[in-house]
């Protein structure tokens, strides 16, 4: 039988969205498959690592027999992966982000030629499979979407009662100009004045942590574990996102599926999940006056009706459907 080498350049480690993916993708592969993981080497490079580790990761896969290779990005850029998973675009991150850095043009010709040499590209949402076609002219028989998928048996309302006097706003996400850093300011300088609201912030270390610490009703918590990720959201109301650029965000499904409505920015939000009434797409620089009107309505709306959201949720965007979709792409790769 054939393997599967899934390409992940940083390994399982929960870092982020990306690597929480791949990590769903070998647990759920090593149900039928033997699979193993192909990462960068422990000593780094002194000049140029993420450079050379993919150099080096493409080189090694051109001497594995018997394989199929499941890419990421540009991660093993030179070698002609079975199907790579795009989570994003280098260019539509520093185009929506406004974000220009001095490895980025590199790392988008990297992006560039791993999604050309692929066999299959599989995107994440349909924001991705429109910046494959735009900046890098793939076909788009060559685009597959598989979008992002909750762990909706571990991501659960917790339906408890609770005083509902205070209304507590989430974010989830790294505290930085890409993740709506200065709007997540502004909405906790507004709060400070208001009665019956808080601000709840979960993030992965305490970067910029300090930019709030002033303020009584902001509370930060640090490094939370993603399975302890659904008791943080059972403990708001609202999930607010006003992310600059997003693939398929996992924040706001893994929210969703605990039955929490989200409002937040069309890349927060995406195509997919526009249409759903618990979800209220906002502009970027919509003020927090606003915000906090469009808080009540989605609190009033469905703070009863968390049940409900989990269900819609879990029909489309559940774990079971996604694994169908997925053995239906790898399963022929495995049989030739």
């Amino acid at each position: 039988m054939k393997t599967i080498y899934l390409v992940s350049l940083y390994g399982l480690e929960n870092i982020g969205g990306l690597e929480r993916v791949n990590a769903y993708l070998y647990e759920i592969l090593s149900q039928k498959y033997p699979v193993k993981i192909i990462q960068k080497t422990k000593k780094p490079f002194r000049h140029g690592d993420w450079l050379f580790q993919s150099l080096l990761i493409s080189l090694k896969l051109f001497f594995i027999p018997n394989k199929v290779v499941v890419g990421t990005s540009w991660h093993s850029f030179l070698f002609p992966c079975d199907v790579t998973f795009h989570h994003g675009t280098t260019l539509g991150y520093m185009k929506h982000s406004h974000s220009f850095y001095k490895s980025g043009k590199r790392i988008a010709a990297m992006e560039h030629i791993g999604a050309v040499t692929a066999k299959k590209n599989i995107v994440v949402g349909e924001h991705v499979k429109d910046e494959l076609i735009e900046f890098y002219n793939i076909p788009r028989r060559k685009i597959t979407l598989l979008n992002n998928f909750v762990n909706d048996s571990l991501f659960i309302p917790q339906l408890t009662s609770k005083n509902n006097t205070t209304i507590k706003i989430g974010f989830s996400g790294r505290l930085d100009e890409r993740k709506g850093l200065d709007k997540l300011i502004a909405l906790s300088n507004y709060i400070e004045k208001l009665d019956g609201f808080e601000l709840l912030i979960a993030t992965h270390n305490e970067n910029n942590a300090s930019l709030f610490k002033s303020n009584r009703k902001t509370k930060l918590c640090t490094g939370i574990p993603a399975e302890k990720m659904p008791d943080f959201y059972n403990s708001i109301d609202v999930l607010y996102f006003p992310t600059q650029y997003e693939g398929f965000s996992m924040a706001t499904l893994e929210c969703l599926s605990c039955g929490i409505p989200v409002v937040g920015t069309d890349w927060a939000v995406g195509k997919e999940l526009s249409c759903f009434p618990f979800t209220k797409v906002i502009e970027y620089d919509t003020p927090p006056e606003a915000l906090i009107n469009y808080f009540k309505e989605m609190y009033e709306l469905y703070h009863t009706r968390k049940r409900v959201i989990h269900e819609e949720i879990s029909k489309n965007f559940g774990r079971k459907q996604y694994e169908d979709k997925l053995f239906e792409i790898i399963s022929p790769l495995m049989e030739k």
